[in-house]
């Protein structure tokens, strides 16, 4: 809601779009019909920014009984097609499109819907007169104005409303139409195999399945250098799609790896597919295949972050899946007794990655089922949480125990092994295999940083707070520059905190402790040693 209430304010709108909206809702304020837009749609970004001002221009009237855009729906539904017969001539077309939100040309559309000689007048008649309020017209292109709109008239739980659009005939449609171009022109060329796939899966038509793996094997050879499998576990989320391609690849290895070096499985994990997965993974797929290890330096960036967004070294498909919050696809690798204490290259588990990355309902998830097995990441949890402003994530730690500890600031490099080096250390121009080397996220030990600490510098005065609700004992912590939370506050200008911690009880005569020459017993890259 607040997202959608930042994104509504900052849009520029007309003069004439301000002042409908303020009719629309009666008020003369444009704040509070502002307001009350975001409430109307429910926070729906989407909608606030597309739908909304569409509609302002077309002059759709909306009454003050609404309180969804599901019941604008309805209500334009039913003015518009109050005559049966209007309606039953358009539904193979919001058939159609309510299976692709891609637009359409209208000679494509008309042939897809396979719409007899004598309806095709209608149609275009009722399309440019009564639904340009859902029906985009661009460049001769046709689509639904949004796919909230395809939402609502697909909704299998309202089959007995009067408008209910069966997506699976627009599948049947759309797959029909697609495979009678490969039996003209005895090729796959210019046609999306995995949309294809999609398409005859949805429609739950078995004759067209049969046809679609009969054409495929017989065309097999045209996908030879290409990853299919891969590019559906990235695009669909549909079980039933992905064990049609996979009866139509079934010579080919489950496990075989891309270009990228990765598994069909990995990529459903880490677009968060988790049927595609599902149906991966029944048809044995190692659910706990594990990207390639670092194999390089590269120092123009910064390695930790690089592994992090880009590289993602000795990843599995636990830890991408909980780095990208996909819950449902998550609990699809548990059910299949996934390894959940593998770490990445940089020794991060699967649950300090959803932690960093904030997915609060995926952290409460694993943190209840598996919280003896995380007991040893608590206190990173929970600075990784102070440090990103996830309150509610800081909250859940506190409550289970958490404490915010002081780390030994010596000049010991205490949580490596003796004679390893850190690899954010290591020159690139040397050989690795030369070096008995760590590769952590542990800026928490180098700069000797508790939460509270952390989350001062990142000005979180609700996470301050929290922690001081909790517990006071990491006032006294010092960082590595010697300072105490009180002095961060003053360094980084953060006032309202600094007032927060002298109502605490600190004392006058704290001072800052310079630790000297401890940055030189330390493995640290030329970067590092100017921050530490």
């Amino acid at each position: 809601m607040k997202d959608a209430q930042k994104i509504i304010n900052s849009k520029e709108l007309s003069p004439d779009q301000k002042k409908r909206i303020a009719e629309l809702f009666n008020t003369r304020d444009i704040e509070t019909a502002l307001s009350t837009a975001v409430k109307y749609t429910k926070g729906n970004i989407l909608l606030l920014t597309n739908a909304l001002t569409e509609w302002l221009e077309h002059d759709v009237p909306i009454l003050d009984s609404y309180t969804t855009f599901e019941d604008l729906f309805d209500d334009q539904l039913k003015r518009i097609f109050h005559d049966q017969h209007i309606l039953k001539t358009v539904t193979k077309i919001f058939q159609v499109l309510c299976t692709t939100m891609e637009s359409l040309f209208v000679e494509e559309l008309l042939e897809i819907a396979d719409l007899k000689s004598e309806e095709i007048a209608d149609v275009l008649s009722i399309i440019g007169k009564k639904l340009n309020h859902f029906i985009s017209q661009v460049n001769s292109k046709i689509s639904l104005i949004h796919k909230t709109l395809a939402a609502y008239l697909t909704d299998d739980s309202k089959k007995t409303n009067q408008f209910y659009i069966s997506k699976k005939e627009g599948c049947f449609l759309f797959a029909k139409y697609l495979l009678k171009s490969v039996s003209v022109y005895k090729t796959f060329t210019n046609i999306n195999l995995v949309d294809l796939a999609a398409y005859a899966a949805c429609s739950k038509d078995k004759k067209l399945q049969k046809t679609f793996l009969q054409y495929g094997k017989k065309l097999i050879n045209e996908f030879s250098g290409a990853y299919i499998i891969h590019q559906a576990a990235a695009k669909i989320n549909s079980y039933d799609a992905m064990s049609l391609l996979l009866d139509l690849f079934s010579c080919r290895p489950i496990d075989e790896t891309d270009q990228g070096n990765v598994t069909a499985s990995y990529a459903a994990a880490a677009f968060g597919n988790h049927k595609a997965l599902e149906a991966l993974l029944d048809r044995n797929a190692n659910v706990n295949f594990t990207r390639l290890g670092l194999r390089f330096i590269n120092e123009t960036v910064e390695m930790l972050k690089f592994c992090k967004t880009f590289a993602f070294w000795e990843y599995s498909l636990l830890n991408i899946a909980a780095q990208n919050g996909h819950i449902e696809t998550v609990l699809t690798l548990l059910q299949h007794n996934v390894n959940i204490s593998h770490q990445t290259s940089f020794g991060s588990n699967s649950f300090l990655l959803a932690v960093e990355n904030g997915h609060t309902r995926l952290v409460q998830e694993m943190f209840l089922r598996f919280k003896s097995d995380w007991l040893p990441s608590l206190n990173q949890a929970l600075y990784l949480s102070a440090k990103n402003g996830y309150l509610d994530i800081v909250d859940l730690l506190l409550y289970h125990g958490t404490k915010d500890i002081c780390l030994s600031c010596n000049s010991s490099q205490y949580w490596t092994q003796l004679y390893q080096t850190r690899l954010q250390a290591i020159n690139s121009r040397k050989n690795l295999k030369l070096f008995n080397y760590i590769f952590l996220d542990d800026r928490r030990f180098l700069r000797c940083e508790p939460a509270l600490e952390i989350a001062i510098q990142n000005g979180h005065t609700e996470v301050v707070k929290r922690l001081l609700k909790s517990s006071n004992d990491a006032l006294r912590c010092r960082e590595s520059g010697g300072r105490t939370p009180v002095f961060t506050a003053l360094k980084f200008k953060r006032l309202e905190i600094f007032n927060i911690l002298m109502q605490e009880g600190i004392s006058k005569f704290d001072r800052c402790l310079y630790r000297k020459k401890r940055e030189q017993k330390l493995d640290l890259s030329q970067k590092e040693r100017k921050s530490i």
